[in-house]
């Protein structure tokens, strides 16, 4: 049973901007107005349908909804597909912030996330060597899949998106945010090229296929999907796990996702942009536990590692058996991992050094049994991106057992 406590109504409608503010918006809005008819004559539509297009995957937005919850640090999100929408709302404890339109390209200063929602190239992500969970960059766009005009409540801001990129005021709507919800994102099905039943039944179909997303999220614990019909809850709780022989810098811990279980290695480790600018990331290595505390690889568990993770799941298969994530930089479509950066081949190259650790922290905690060799991976379907993984993986594996005496 879901508990229906709304936000105190009255006094987030009482939430203004300030008048610095309120005249940022106003000149946002004129900017926006102003690129549209500016990109009119170059060919708006079809602009807009090319980045709509390379969307493969259905619903592609609610991954991009669920990573911006997380970095707005809620721990707590909701879905709920209705007749006419989708209402995606959340607890997060980062506002959302307007700038200055007339610099919101300059170099030294990131852009506000109202100025970057409402832009086709602008991020908040700037000097980040590595990617993060975006502050509405390119992906949010993936949104235009269903809607035409997006409704953003995060008082005191409160506006819809129309023709893409404009902004525009709008009153907060009673009864959308419950107890503690700070963000909601009202999606409604009014595109003509996507009728609302087919929308209606896209989402509905997609929904009933989302497995548990909450793994790698550093914030989100817990996502309630809720429908005519379904109420689905992914829950996540954490366990650190002290190893025999403590390896520095390492974290092992057991995720409970549900009725599911994780072991999950993460390590901080030094990464150099193609710029020469240095930062630390994180990567993790996880092994999926069958109900009988055994490391498994069994199909029901497939989409746990059939894909690379980058937060959330990719659509770059590894063919490992193991799960691998890591901050890569990618297509905008979150599809693909861009295989000539060398950011990407120093994270590959991190996580097959976490691997190789992972194995023998197994080993020590009595993970590494005969039905191990029902996971390890067959060299020919490796993807080559992760082949130093599997043989590394494979080698270890090996010696584990010839030291056991298997």
């Amino acid at each position: 049973m879901l508990h229906k406590a709304f936000t105190d109504f009255r006094y987030l409608q009482n939430l203004n901007f300030n008048m610095e503010e309120k005249n940022w918006f106003a000149a946002l809005t004129n900017k926006r107005l102003n690129t549209v008819e500016t990109l009119k004559e170059a060919g708006l539509n079809t602009f807009i349908n090319h980045i709509i297009g390379t969307y493969h995957e259905p619903a592609h937005f609610i991954y991009e909804l669920l990573q911006n919850a997380d970095d707005a640090k809620a721990s707590k999100a909701r879905l709920e597909l209705k007749k006419d929408g989708i209402l995606f709302t959340h607890n997060g404890k980062i506002n959302f912030t307007i700038t200055n339109p007339e610099y919101e390209r300059e170099q030294d200063a990131a852009p506000g996330h109202i100025n970057a929602i409402t832009a086709f190239s602008l991020s908040g992500k700037r000097d980040k060597p590595v990617s993060s969970i975006g502050k509405f960059g390119i992906g949010f766009k993936s949104i235009f899949q269903y809607t035409n005009t997006p409704h953003i409540y995060n008082p005191p801001y409160c506006f819809k998106i129309e023709q893409f990129i404009v902004p525009h005021e709008i009153k907060l709507q009673d009864g959308l945010l419950w107890d503690k919800e700070t963000t909601a994102f009202w999606l409604p099905f009014d595109k003509r090229e996507k009728p609302l039943p087919q929308a209606y039944t896209e989402i509905s179909a997609r929904l009933k296929e989302i497995k548990n997303p909450l793994l790698f999220l550093k914030n989100l614990d817990t996502l309630d999907i809720i429908n005519s019909i379904i109420f689905t809850r992914f829950i996540k709780e954490i366990e650190e796990i002290e190893p025999i022989v403590p390896s520095p810098y390492i974290k092992i811990s057991k995720v409970k996702l549900n009725n599911d279980t994780i072991i999950k290695f993460s390590q901080k480790v030094k990464i150099i942009d193609q710029s020469a600018k240095t930062c630390f990331q994180s990567v993790n290595v996880g092994f999926v536990l069958n109900e009988a505390g055994h490391i498994t690889a069994d199909e029901e568990y497939k989409h746990y590692f059939k894909h690379a993770w980058c937060y959330l799941p990719t659509m770059h298969e590894t063919r490992l058996n193991y799960i691998l994530n890591a901050p890569f930089l990618l297509s905008p479509n979150r599809e693909t991992i861009k295989e000539s950066r060398t950011e990407n081949k120093q994270l590959i190259a991190a996580l097959n050094q976490l691997a190789s650790i992972a194995i023998d922290c197994l080993d020590q905690l009595g993970y590494i049994t005969e039905s191990i060799n029902n996971t390890l991976p067959v060299l020919k379907n490796v993807t080559a991106d992760f082949m130093p993984i599997a043989k590394t993986i494979i080698t270890k594996i090996k010696a584990v057992k010839e030291r056991q005496g298997m």
